[in-house]
Order: structure tokens, then C-alpha cells, then sequence
């Protein structure tokens, strides 16, 4: 089986998110002991850590992606059709995250 070419985007860019909220957690923790002890801004605390938050919240919705892509090409690879791919997916996993690694 061939990786689709939007699974390889997926990772990629949930790869850059999670980097992005590495960063962001970094700062966030720069900026609060900075806003503690050295009157920083608090503004700077809420930045980073909506940064961070909406960084991670698109690191797992591209990797949920590439799950769901790479599940539906292995299923279409068995003999089903995308449709009854899509539909399998959405049985198996809609509402339940499976663990991360």
C-alpha cells in the first residue's frame, strides 16, 4: 500500500503544530515567571497560552487526519470501497479517541 499524499501532508503539518506548541509552552512559562517576579505583562501569559492552546488543538486534528486517511486507504487496499471505508471509520472511531502515542 502506498501512503496517500495527504497523509504525508498531515504529518507534516501536525509535526509543526506540535513544534508550535512546544514553543508556545516554553514561552508561556518564560512570561509568567517574568510576569511574577518581574512585573511582565500578563498580557504576554494569555498570548502564549492561547498560542499553545490552539497549536495543540491543530497538532491532533492533523494527526486524527492522517489516521482516518491512512485507515480508509488500508481499508480501500482490502477491497472496500471509500464509502464503506469512510463509514467504518466513522463507526469505529467517532467518539472515541484511540490512545496516543
Amino acid at each position: 500500500m502506498q501512503v496517500p499524499r495527504s497523509a504525508v501532508l498531515f504529518e507534516l503539518l501536525a509535526g509543526l503544530f506540535g513544534w508550535a506548541w512546544i514553543i508556545a509552552s516554553v514561552a508561556l512559562l518564560y512570561f509568567l515567571v517574568s510576569a511574577i517576579f518581574w512585573e511582565g505583562s500578563w498580557w504576554n501569559v494569555l498570548y502564549a497560552f492561547l498560542t499553545g492552546a490552539l497549536a495543540k488543538w491543530m497538532a491532533r486534528g492533523f494527526e486524527d487526519n492522517k489516521r482516518r486517511v491512512l485507515f480508509v486507504a488500508q481499508m480501500v487496499a482490502q477491497g472496500m470501497s471509500p464509502a464503506e471505508a469512510s463509514e467504518a471509520w466513522a463507526k469505529a472511531y467517532i467518539g472515541k479517541r484511540p490512545p496516543s502515542a
